[in-house]
Parts: structure tokens; sequence; C-alpha cells
């Protein structure tokens, strides 16, 4: 093992003084070089995890201080999230409950999760409550896994093998609800994990209308491709390091996700069993990768996209081609046949989706921009974006902090956000990134799920409150379904809205201007508990 690290080692630094690699990379490059030797013996399976209270409070920013009296009024809230955790001992997909209660006279005492009826109806009381599981909790604010395991199936006949969704609701809920009591016993809130298909309609239709895109907190994934395919090996190393979803491209964009962050490889030539034609991925030569490994066929992620927004008519989806570390050649340069096939292929998949580059779309309200198209197409190849700048638009700037600390992410994004120019589309890309020997060690702090399950429940609880909450545009994640970023996105949008309503300001992007006089506050458009 340890010859096999240093033969890594070497390779990397050789490999490195030619090719410009993030260290996710190397890390991989790094992995697959070693895959033999750590075959040899099972790394460790991710550690046991057990139903718990977290009692933590989400990292605050440097900068924040000057937001801090917005947290003074009580504003209870409490969402359903889906854990990312995997463990030897315990189901897939647990349920979280995720409160705050800080501020309030009101303390949560004790979490339940019961049935609800078919009319979707919360209880009145306690004692109407049909408890499948309760546990103690403690503290203001917090989050706890329960031991119910979240259905594949998503709900409203949203799933891909139901008949179709319902045409008009733009949010269902999954067949479950949890809910707080206080000390006494007395139900304090209750809430369904939800997902939100059509919230952009949802947010036109209730006169949100007047934002255009840079305006909009959307919610986005980090390395979207990357999530399991049938027959995958959940628990291998490399798969442990590989994988950033759990949901399928479809499933996100159902969840509310509407910034898909990709990297595409171009394989000219039929790899391993793509050499059988009967294979389902015979002829498929471009792929969504993670760094230089291939995950899945792009093809198919495209016609996801497709499918969901032949069934959600309002909504725009933002396509992020950032990276093309693979068969491409150097970026910015020589014209590659590669790019044009790649082209072909958008236009054959997308074609009458595709949202034209110019820049009364980019200016465009969304009470406009959805008669322009659904699909924005943004393309990290300059060269090749000119080109063809009728249809693509320009890369989407990516703040990555490449930080391994969940107090240096905040810190880092929070900076970043500052400092950014706001009249174009920006991504805050919210994850942690493990090093090249966190990797080659397969030390437990690294696991990709470990860190999502670190950093997600404090990226949501930012987005809700400050300056996040007025300022950032895209917010993207690692294991999305462990957030509640769709909701404080629904939360953020009705509130930019209606203070640019109101205040009727000269520039486009009135919302920054808020002094902290404001007629509205953040207080009025909150999400609170059901009761």
């Amino acid at each position: 093992m340890a010859r096999s690290t240093a033969t890594c080692r070497t390779t990397c630094r050789t490999t490195c003084r030619t090719t410009c690699w993030s260290r996710r990379a190397q890390g991989l490059f790094c992995l697959l070089v070693v895959q033999q030797a750590l075959a040899a013996g099972p790394g460790p399976s991710e550690p046991r995890v057990r139903v718990r209270v977290r009692r933590e409070s989400p990292v605050s920013s440097p900068a924040a201080s000057e937001e801090s009296a917005e947290a003074e009024p009580c504003r209870p809230l409490l969402y359903v999230s889906v854990s990312p955790l995997r463990g030897r001992d315990r189901p897939e997909r647990l349920a979280e409950v995720n409160w705050d209660f800080r501020g309030c006279a009101e303390r949560p005492a004790r979490a339940v999760l019961f049935d609800h009826d078919a009319l979707n109806l919360p209880p009145r009381t306690a004692d109407q409550l049909a408890i499948r599981w309760s546990e103690p909790v403690a503290g203001h604010a917090g989050r706890i896994l329960t031991n119910y395991s979240v259905p594949r199936l998503l709900p409203g006949g949203w799933d891909l093998s139901a008949g179709g969704p319902d045409p008009e609701e733009p949010e269902y809920c999954f067949d479950f609800r949890v809910g707080l009591l206080d000390e006494q016993g007395a139900l304090l809130g209750t809430e369904c994990l939800r997902i939100r298909p059509r919230w952009m309609k949802q947010l036109f239709e209730s006169g949100g209308d007047n934002l255009a895109l840079p305006e909009l907190m959307l919610p986005g994934t980090h390395n979207s491709g990357s999530f399991p395919r049938e027959g995958d090996d959940k628990d291998s190393h490399l798969v442990r390091y590989l994988l950033t979803q759990d949901l399928s491209t479809y499933e996100q964009l159902v969840w509310g996700v509407r910034y898909l962050d990709l990297r595409v490889g171009h394989y000219p030539q039929d790899m391993g069993d793509q050499q059988n034609e009967s294979h389902p991925d015979h002829g498929e030569r471009f792929w969504v990768n993670h760094d230089m490994v291939r995950v899945q066929p792009l093809r198919r992620v495209l016609l996801d996209v497709r499918t969901f927004l032949d069934a959600a008519v309002g909504e725009v989806v933002i396509l992020d081609f950032h990276r093309f570390p693979v068969g491409f050649g150097a970026e910015d340069m020589e014209d590659t046949e590669a790019h044009a096939d790649l082209l072909k292929l958008l236009r054959e998949v997308l074609g009458d989706r595709l949202i034209p580059n110019e820049r009364a779309s980019a200016l465009a309200s969304l009470k406009d921009l959805h008669r322009r198209g659904s699909v924005l197409v943004a393309y990290g190849d300059r060269g090749w974006q000119q080109r063809e700048r009728a249809v693509l638009w320009a890369a989407v700037p990516q703040l990555w902090g490449n930080q391994q600390s969940l107090g240096g992410l905040v810190e880092y994004l929070d900076r970043q956000l500052r400092a950014m120019y706001r009249v174009e589309l920006h991504a805050l890309m919210a994850e942690l990134t493990p090093t090249v020997f966190d990797i080659l060690l397969n030390l437990e702090r690294s696991s990709l799920r470990l860190m999502a399950d670190q950093v997600n429940w404090n990226i949501t609880a930012h987005a809700r409150t400050g300056y996040w909450l007025r300022f950032a545009n895209i917010i993207a994640v690692d294991f999305v379904e462990g957030s509640d970023l769709v909701g404080a996105a629904v939360e953020a949008n009705r509130w930019r809205s209606e203070h640019k309503r109101r205040h009727n300001e000269a520039s486009r992007f009135s919302v920054r201007y808020c002094d902290g006089s404001c007629e509205l506050t953040q207080a009025d458009f909150v999400k609170r508990p059901r009761r």
C-alpha cells in the first residue's frame, strides 16, 4: 500500500506539471492509480449513525454582524430533509427534522413523525397524531434523524412510472408529516417533506414576475450528473468520492433545482460494454463526468431535462457546461469536432427550448422570459461560446473556495458574494472538497456524504437571512435532498419581488439598495410551521 501511494504521488506530480487539474481531479486520478491496491481489503464504510439530536447553530460569517438585528424577531422555522448519510446498520434516506425557534418563547421538547390524512391537512392538537416515531429534543435550534426511510416514489404523479402529474398544484407533500411538541405536549407546528416542481410558475402567478434571472435566488446542484446508476456498488471506495447526488437529473428538477452544473467528456470510441450493440450505452460519445471519470451518458441527462420541461411549462433551467475535461482538446484554442457534435446534440434534444443569447433575454423578467424559451445554456469554452453566441451564453462564474472546513467555506462564500457584481449570473459552490490524501487514505471525515451533511443545514440557514437572502443568486450543493435550499429560495424570491415592487426604485436591482429602513422585512415572508 505504501509503495502504491508513493507511486501515485510521483505520477500526480509528473502529470500536473503539464496539466492544470483541480485538487479533486488529482484525487480521482490518484484514486484510479491505486484502485487495485485498495481493492485488496475493503475500506471502512461510513460510521454507524444513530438517531440523535444535533445541537448546532449555523456557522456565522465574519461580516454578518450588520444583519444580526434581523435574527432577533421570533420566526419559528420547521422543515424536513433527507439525510445523505449511509451506514452499515441503518436504512438509507432517513427523514430528518430541522427546526429553529431562536428568539421565540416557545421551546420544542419533542419531535414526532406521524401519518396524515388524504386531504393533506395537519391535525389541530397533539392528541390527533397517529405517531410512528417520537424522540425528545433539546435547544431552540437543531436537527434530529428519524427512523423513517423516505420512499423514492415522487408524490403527485411526478414519478416517471406514474401516469402524469397533477396539472394544477405547484408543490406536493410526501405521505408523512413531522411535528414539534412543547414540554406540556402541545403542538407547536407540523410540516411535510415537499417537492416544488412549479415554484417559478407559482412565483409568477403570485406577482413575482418582476424579477430577472440574476435577481432570483436559484437552487442548484454541484456535479449534477454524478448520481448512482442501476447496478452501482454504492459502498465502493471510488463511488464514495465520485457521487455527489442521490437524485437523477429529472428528480432534481422536480425537487425544485433550476441550475445544473455539468462537466462533459467526449469519448469517440466505444469502450467496455458499449462495444455490445445491445448495451443501452452503445454509441454514446458524450458523457457527464466527475473530472476525469465518466458517470452518465449526456443524452440521458438532456432527455430528463426535456421530459421535465414538457410537464412543467413556465419553469426555466440553467445548464452550465462548466468544463470539458476529456476529449475536447485545449480550451479557447483549437476548433474541435467534439464541440460541433455536442452543439448538434443540444439542438437535437432541446432545440425549441433554448433561450436565445440576447441582452433582452438576460434583462427579461420572469413575465417575459418564459416566452423566449426555458433552457439557458452557459458554455465554459469561450471560443465556441463566441462562435455560437446565438444559443450559447457566457460561462457562469462559479465561486468555489476549495475549502476543507465549514467555517472556511462560509467565510469564503460570504466574502466573494459581497464583492460580486450582481448584474450577471453567479453561482456560490457551497460544498467542501476533500484533499488528495483524504481520498488516498480513505479518511472518514473526507466522505462527500459526511461533508454534505455538515454543510447543507448551515447553508440553508444562511440562505434565509441577511445578505444571502437579499443578494445570493445561484447556490449549488451536494446531495440537495439534505437541505431545504428550494424552500429558502422560494421565500427569498417572494421577499425580493415584494420589496422591489413596493419601493419602485429606478435600478433593476433595487433589492440591493435596501438600507435597513425597508417597509417590508424578511420576517413578513419567511415560512412558519403549520399549526
